[in-house]
């Protein structure tokens, strides 16, 4: 998550009653240490000012780790079926979509878990490079793309933020580092679709 895209998220849901929104399940969540030691930006900007304000989260991920409250597949019946009873009203879903296969079943999956009042909260990059997580599909929507995997729904706000590129990225040494890492991991990427 970018700093601008945290303060604009956080700003929407500050407009919006907590027992409107609550609980938020935040789905493809990562770990505790992820969130509050590895990206500052989601404990300083969203999190822990929203938490601060009576915004409650459940944290939902593939994997199991501290601070992560449900884990598994968000596809597969049995985790639906362990979020259900929560009563989520809303879903935070960023920077997931992308990484997504099948974002039909997924988009299918948030609508059910959520009440027919419930807010969808979703950022996906617009313009940014390859980045698997484990996989990036390269799905790069503006917000009506967004909205049509989302069918009876509305777009209450959407904007595109803009957030930084890869060249303010690559300014630091460990970024430009990070860079070279992806130049490599998409060279042989692309040779593989290719070649092999």
């Amino acid at each position: 998550m970018r700093q601008q895209e945290a303060i604009y998220l956080r700003e929407i849901l500050n407009k919006i009653e907590t027992t409107n929104v609550n609980p938020i399940l935040n789905i493809g969540s990562s770990t505790k240490k992820f969130r509050e030691e590895k990206n500052l930006i989601y404990r300083n900007s969203f999190f822990h000012p929203l938490e601060n304000n009576g915004y409650k989260f459940i944290h939902s991920d593939l994997k199991q780790g501290e601070g992560v409250d449900i884990y598994g597949d968000i596809f597969s019946e049995s985790v639906q079926q362990i979020i259900s009873p929560k009563n989520p009203r809303s879903i935070l879903l960023t920077n997931v979509l992308e990484h997504i296969a099948d974002r039909k079943t997924l988009a299918e999956t948030c609508l059910k878990l959520i009440s027919s009042c419930g807010y969808l909260f979703i950022s996906v990059p617009l313009s940014y490079p390859y980045h698997a997580d484990p996989i990036d599909t390269y799905y790069r929507p503006i917000p009506s793309e967004i909205a049509q995997l989302f069918p009876n729904t509305t777009i209450v706000n959407s904007k595109i933020i803009e957030a930084g590129s890869l060249v303010t990225d690559t300014k630091s040494k460990k970024a430009l580092v990070f860079f070279l890492k992806y130049v490599l991991r998409l060279f042989c990427h692309l040779t593989s679709q290719r070649y092999g």
